[in-house]
């Protein structure tokens, strides 16, 4: 029966009865004026439920009324309960004001609208709609104990106890604590928006890479809140029916934005993982939105028409947000895209019916508005979102732009659109109605239609493609100084990549698009002899691409590092020939020692290091997926690397590159080179006998499948072995790092990629007219730079900068010369690389571009651009960063990767952040989780493993199938009639005379015997064994010694009157299979039967080889995230960073220091779609990037120099293409007597400055500058020039202990010991030597003495290598010394009996020689043979010129 309710209730004075009988049932007008909300039954009651109860159900009769529904009923009559704080019902005694519905002593109290609970359990999304009204009091207000409350109904219990769940998102309860203030109703992107500050920085945060400056909400739930809306959609039974439904769905889910103060990046990336679960429930919600059948732009009030403004755009929103585009989960991002890719026919079309009802109405906006929610958006809100998201969608889907003519229609139609939209907005009046606050600033306008139309053009051109020409005539531009003799001798013997060459490509892998090189060689490409395609790196050279293209540039840099990469790999082509081969001594040496190093001539560092013996023993998981564990013998002392026993810790580094090469006389299917990368620590073999050679456990996980297949039938067969002869080669200090993850990024999307105008090839040839253009993110309207804090001490009057006024940029170079902080070169370099886009600052040693680099950044972080430092080593990285921290530009500083000496530097890394945040984060317990994962499904392998070692070879495994297929058979196998027994062991005793007769045979031994039909060869009639029978055949009638002759005499012995007949029955499968002795079969039965157990052993093999791909699969996804959480913490750590500081990352704005050594790869690999300002800061004079290829370096005569020139620098190209750029040419750092070495070789510009001339002279010593000529004394039979080298260790020596005498230069740095080399293991193969040799003859300098202490010469060698640096140039850029020792003399060999790589005419090149003479402050001291210097090198000719002239070159010291 339906009760009655009450009238009174609604009223705005309410029912004031304390004893109505009537239902309490609000109504819609009640519930919309109701501002708070009361407390709620901890059942979560529905609003009927909760009033409308019958009056007797609450209340009683008389003085003393029954106790209310959920109040104790003991409690409440006696005052205590025996429960305690276990009861579960509220403790309250009469007359309490709280009492529910004002029952007790105090009536007054009663009030249809209570005050808020302090939490607020979930009801379901409709109830959520309708928020506000009454309800029954909750437990924790009227709890009347201390103890801590107990959790409402449908609350998560560990959130309420602990404040945390570890299943965040995914938890199906609510998340309150005792303390929750409960919701309110609020509206989704209300008119009072928030926004990130002024409308000049709104207008500039639409520049950033995600859309969140353009989805803020004016009152966004917080994280626990937006959990407790979305559990109820993110339910098993849950679907949409209303359209309200969605609305409230993405005020929950677009909560998530990087601009509410509540949102931290762990909360976006939290729930991006449990909406984008394959299979979840999230996406099945995003799919019913994309789907949903009616969307419309003038949706109004409808429940079942979807408003495309609150319904659509937020999903758009939510795609281009920094959740999920920045998202390190990078299989979350791709399952979210996903969805348009699998529904792109309704998502498109939705799109595109919205745009057209929006371009005829002429706005965007609703004319149906519903109260509480905006129905309006604005087109740089949505055209922002669409470009954004086609751009995520191309990227990770890239045929489709090639393939799919929907998506290129698609596209060229919403540009389309766009365009009549910027029309209409454009014009004076506006004829679209789009009223954004953004517009109001004055030029804002046109600067958002113009960010807009280069997003949409680079679309266009994603789809439309690049024309690509087969005859590589795009690169025939007539050049303005006529024809070039280089350019027509190319042209003539082109001949294209892959499919452009006239016979077919070259092997498997040359391909026109580099997107589908395989970035690791394969087999067939090393052993290809056919000329390969290494495109010319000048402009105007032959290319399939156009010129003044990305596509080019692109190109050419991903080939040429590619070949630099392969160039140690080529040899392996060379070793798989000689393998195995006696006419080659040098591998069969390496073979035969157990070991070693062979060295490659053509390039500086490529020693491969060869490991011999090889054997699978294991397999293991690793992130490259399933690794195999390998024993090898270790290379003997004297044949191993220096990395080896020089410095341990380097040794088999995880991630380094190795081959496995096998060679097999039997064909050539077994030949193979197979590349893989270690995946473990190395480990020695505990377990190798005394005296022999020792074994090493090496882990190497390969990429191709088939090998690790093969591998895996060599552990379950361990009798095969591997196939032919195999080695494993090591490249030492090569690793599946920098250059494979440079070449992966340059196969970026090239319309992508920013700075295009400057950086590709010019059809020109030169730069030097180019204007180059403001930073896009200065040129909003009403954005300066603030360079107050660049002025002496930072006072004085403000001083800003506007890119777009040139007044503003004069005065800023006149009040920086001005403030004595900058000479004028330095003035105008930092007000040019403010206001380029692209700026490049050069300039000589010494000449302040570290302390530049600093002030700049000073002004970057001052704006809060918060910019990213790069550099290529981590020397360098750290040597600007010193100069930021001790200038106080900042330090609020994020260093990423390893810091070269342990300083106060070191609270900066990201690895110290990170362990100071700890378990702070709740990314950490997310990463926790996923460890755990990788741990079970190493165990699960571990145990897989187990028992297929255990079972061992293949007649176990076939008696193992056999068992489980009929037992008898295997019963029968184990126990052979007794003559059979005699045969087997005569047979045994044949091939191992040693072996006892007693002794039990082995399964596999009885196998392998019963499926070789020696029995049966016995019973046949006329057995006479041949010539060619095996040793270990049985021939019963010579074998007297065993006690019998002849065949009938071995059968009589057992009970045979004469010889069995020998069985002849040809049963089926089944039969066989179901018999019950196995002797009895005959050949043909044996042979169906072996073939049988053959085909379920492969049928197992197949079984066992897909679970470990399973696993292989679940390990990879596994740790992919656990990374991808990883990485997360990292960015939240980055995030509230000032600077970043690395060398490699994606940035919006990047300063790169010491950008005259990085290869341009490199730094074009750093380069990606958010960059909008680079500036680069180096010196195309000093050291060049290290490359291994001669071939491709200026120092080759041929092709180097003319046609490639890979180890320029993108600041040597540009600078030489005439880019305009920044120099500086006062030198702050050497006395004039070391300056005008450089003045005079190589920068006759340079300038002293006059402070310089005040530098004292150097302390107990009469030059400053001094030459100590060492003649070359050698041994003309063997060309040893110990003597000359040992003579100048002991001037070295006398040296250093003169100039480290106290109150000289006996601090740590104060003086350098530098070696010219190119080797960049030079330090190593000889410095560590000279260091050694230097301290030793101090020991014996102090041995010899009769007055100084033995101890105390230990102590001073100890001394002078704590003190002194010892470097080679190439670890020295960027940083300098009071005093340097520069070492030009070298011995014929090192140490280890290895040549050096170097000789003088590459040891002494300009760039080397600039930065040795440049990095002393006081002094500089040189050892040398003058004589070979002179005739070797024009340049130190010249050098040695100047220095005769000051009387600095002699034989001796010039000490005090």
């Amino acid at each position: 029966m339906t009760e009655r309710a009450c009238r009174y209730y609604n009223l705005p004075s309410g029912c004031t009865n304390t004893r109505c009988s009537f239902a309490h049932i609000p109504t819609l007008k009640t519930l919309a004026a109701t501002t708070t909300q009361a407390s709620r039954d901890t059942r979560s009651l529905s609003p009927t439920d909760t009033f409308s109860r019958p009056r007797s159900a609450t209340v009683g009769s008389g003085s003393n009324p029954r106790a209310p529904h959920g109040v104790c009923r003991v409690y409440w009559s006696s005052g205590r309960c025996p429960y305690g704080a276990r009861c579960r019902h509220t403790h309250v005694e009469p007359g309490t004001p709280d009492t529910p519905n004002g029952f007790g002593s105090n009536p007054s109290a009663a009030s249809p609208r209570s005050p808020p609970a302090p939490y607020s359990p979930s009801l379901s999304p409709t109830q959520e709609l309708n928020r506000g009204f009454p309800s029954s009091p909750t437990r924790t207000t009227l709890f009347a104990t201390s103890a801590p409350p107990r959790p409402p109904h449908e609350a998560c219990t560990f959130y309420w106890n602990n404040g945390a769940c570890h299943r965040e998102f995914r938890c199906h309860y609510d998340h309150v604590t005792p303390s929750a203030v409960p919701l309110i109703d609020r509206g989704l992107l209300s008119d009072d928006r928030s926004d990130a500050g002024d409308i000049a920085q709104v207008v500039a945060s639409v520049l950033a890479t995600n859309t969140d400056s353009l989805f803020t909400l004016s009152k966004p739930l917080s994280p626990n809140e937006a959990h407790n809306r979305l559990r109820g959609y993110l339910a098993d039974h849950f679907t949409f029916k209303w359209a309200q439904e969605v609305y409230d769905f993405w005020w929950a889910l677009g909560s998530s934005n990087a601009f509410h103060a509540d949102w931290k990046i762990e909360d976006g990336q939290l729930l991006m993982d449990a909406i984008a679960t394959v299979g979840g429930n999230g996406l099945k919600r995003l799919q019913d939105i994309i789907q949903w059948p009616d969307i419309s732009l003038h949706a109004g009030k409808s429940t079942k028409t979807m408003s495309f403004q609150r319904g659509f755009v937020p999903l758009l929103g939510y795609l281009s947000s920094d959740a999920v585009i920045h998202s390190t989960v990078y299989s979350n991002i791709t399952t979210l895209y996903s969805l348009i890719h699998e529904n792109f026919a309704k998502f498109s079309k939705t799109i595109e019916d919205n745009l057209n009802m929006a371009l005829s109405a002429k706005s965007f906006n609703d004319p149906n508005k519903v109260h509480g929610h905006i129905g309006t958006i604005n087109g740089v809100q949505l055209f922002k979102a669409i470009f954004t998201v086609l751009s995520e969608y191309l990227t990770r889907y890239k045929d489709a732009a090639l393939t799919d003519t929907n998506l290129r229609n698609f596209v060229r139609n919403v540009a389309a659109s766009y365009r009549k939209w910027s029309d209409g907005i454009m014009k004076t009046p506006p004829t679209f109605d789009d009223p954004w606050e953004g517009f109001q600033e004055e030029g804002s306008r046109e600067f958002l239609t113009s960010y807009l139309t280069q997003k949409a053009d680079t679309l266009l051109k994603i789809i439309n493609g690049v024309t690509i020409d087969p005859t590589g005539h795009h690169g025939a531009t007539k050049l303005k100084n006529g024809s070039d003799p280089i350019l027509e001798e190319l042209r003539h013997d082109y001949v294209g990549p892959g499919e452009h060459r006239p016979e077919g490509p070259r092997h498997d892998n040359d391909f026109v698009d580099i997107r589908a090189i395989q970035i690791i060689p394969t087999q067939e490409e090393l052993l290809c002899d056919l000329p390969r395609f290494i495109p010319a790196n000048i402009p105007g050279a032959p290319h399939p691409f156009p010129p003044d293209s990305m596509h080019r540039l692109l190109d050419v840099q991903f080939r040429l590092l590619r070949e630099e990469m392969n160039t140690s790999y080529r040899r392996l082509g060379s070793v798989l020939s000689e393998l195995g081969s006696k006419d080659q001594p040098l591998i069969s040496q390496i073979m035969q020692g157990k070991g070693g190093i062979l060295l490659d001539p053509d390039v500086y560092s490529g020693d491969m290091v060869i490991y011999t013996n090889i054997i699978p023993s294991d397999m293991k998981l690793s992130p490259h997926g399933l690794a195999v564990v390998f024993e090898v013998d270790q290379p003997p002392k004297g044949t191993r690397p220096l990395h080896w026993d020089g410095l341990s810790q380097t040794k088999l580094l995880w991630g380094t590159l190795v081959a496995f090469i096998t060679r097999s006389e039997s064909g050539a299917t077994q030949n193979g080179i197979f590349f893989g990368v270690i995946s473990g620590p190395p480990g020695e073999r505990k377990d190798t006998p005394p005296g022999m050679p020792g074994r090493y456990e090496i882990t190497v996980s390969f990429f191709d499948q088939a090998l690790k297949s093969s591998l895996l039938r060599t552990l379950v067969h361990p009798h095969v072995g591997l196939p032919g002869t195999s080695i494993l080669i090591e490249f030492a200090h090569q690793t599946l790092g920098l250059i494979p993850t440079c070449l992966e990024t340059l196969r970026v999307e090239p319309t992508t990629f920013p700075f295009t105008r400057y950086l590709a090839h010019p059809g020109s040839g030169t730069l030097s007219s180019m204007r180059i253009r403001p930073p896009s993110y200065a040129t909003a309207p009403g954005f300066t730079f603030e360079l107050q804090s660049l002025l002496q001490d930072g006072r004085g009057q403000s001083l800003k900068l506007n890119v777009n006024d040139s007044a503003s940029i004069l005065a800023a170079r006149q009040r920086l010369k001005k403030s004595g902080r900058f000479d004028v070169d330095q003035a105008k370099a930092v007000v040019d690389a403010l206001t380029r886009e692209v700026s490049v600052i050069t300039g000589p040693p010494g000449t302040g571009k570290s302390f530049i680099g600093g002030e700049i950044l000073r002004a970057l972080i001052a704006k809060g651009t918060k910019p990213v430092l790069l550099a290529l080593t981590n020397q360098a990285l750290d040597s600007i960063l010193r100069i930021i921290v001790d200038s106080d530009v900042t330090t609020n500083i994020v260093r990423l990767g390893w810091v070269a000496e342990t300083d106060k530097l070191s609270e900066f890394c990201l690895g110290a952040k990170m362990s100071a945040l700890g378990p702070q984060t709740r990314l950490y317990d997310a990463m926790s989780q996923e460890r755990r994962q990788l741990k079970v499904i190493e165990a699960e392998l571990a145990k897989l493993m187990k028992n297929i070692l255990r079972r061992g070879a293949p007649a176990a495994t076939l008696d193992h199938i056999m068992t489980s297929s009929n037992p008898r058979l295997k019963e029968s196998l184990l126990s052979p009639p007794p003559w059979i027994q005699a045969i087997f062991h005569l047979k045994a005793a044949l091939s191992n005379p040693k072996q006892s007769q007693n002794q039990k045979p082995g399964d596999d031994a009885l196998f392998d015997f019963w499926r070789s039909f020696e029995d049966l060869i016995l019973l046949e009639h006329h057995y006479t064994p041949s010539s060619s029978t095996p040793s270990t055949s049985l021939d019963v009638r010579n074998s007297s010694t065993y006690g019998f002759d002849g065949i009938d005499e071995f059968f009589a012995r057992f009970g045979f009157a004469q010889r069995p007949e020998c069985p002849c029955t040809d049963r089926s499968l089944r039969e066989l299979l179901l018999a019950s002795d196995i002797w009895s079969f005959s050949i043909m039965e044996r042979t169906t039967l072996t073939m049988h157990l053959n085909e379920l052993l492969e049928q197992s093999d197949t079984s066992l080889q897909s679970t470990l791909v399973n696993l292989q699969q679940k390990y990879t996804a596994v740790y992919e995230r656990m990374t991808g959480i990883k990485e997360q913490i990292c960015r939240q750590i980055m995030k509230d960073a000032s600077l970043i500081a690395s060398t490699s990352l994606d940035a919006q704005v990047m300063v790169i220091e010491d950008a005259g050594q990085m290869q341009e790869a490199h730094c074009l690999s750093n380069i990606l779609p958010s960059l909008q300002h680079l500036i680069m800061i180096g010196d195309p004079q000093q050291l060049r990037p290290t490359l291994e290829c001669r071939r491709l370096t200026v120092d080759d005569p041929d092709e180097g120099s003319r046609l490639f020139r890979f180890d320029d620098s993108l600041v040597t190209r540009l600078s030489r293409l005439g880019l305009p750029t920044s120099k500086l040419n006062t030198q702050y750092r050497m006395r004039p007597s070391i300056s005008r070495l450089l003045r005079d070789t190589q920068y006759p510009a340079l300038k002293d400055n006059r402070d310089l001339a005040k530098m004292g002279p150097v302390i107990g010593m009469s030059k400053d500058v001094f030459f100590l000529d060492q003649i070359r004394v050698e041994d003309e039979a063997t060309e040893d020039v110990s003597g000359q080298i040992h003579s100048a260790v002991q001037h070295l020596k006398d040296l250093l202990l003169h100039l480290l005498r106290p109150q000289h230069y006996d601090e740590e740095g104060d003086i350098a010991v530098l070696l010219l080399s190119p080797d960049p293991f030079a330090y190593l193969r000889r410095g560590q030597n000279l260091e050694k040799q230097v301290a030793r003859l101090i020991e014996l300098d102090a041995h010899s003495s009769t007055s100084f202490d033995p101890l105390k010469g230990a102590q001073k060698a100890a001394e002078v290598k704590e003190k002194v640096y010892w470097r080679s140039v190439d670890n020295f850029p960027g940083q300098e010394a009071k005093v340097i020792i520069l070492w030009l003399l070298e011995a014929k060999a090192d140490e280890g009996g290895q040549s050096a790589h170097s000789s003088y005419s590459t040891e002494f090149a300009k760039a080397r020689v600039n930065v040795a003479l440049s990095r002393a402050r006081e002094g500089l001291y040189i050892l040398g043979d003058a004589q070979v210097l002179e005739g070797r090198s024009e340049l130190w000719a010249q050098i040695l010129k100047e220095l005769r002239s000051e009387d600095a070159v002699g034989k001796e010291w010039p000490m005090k």
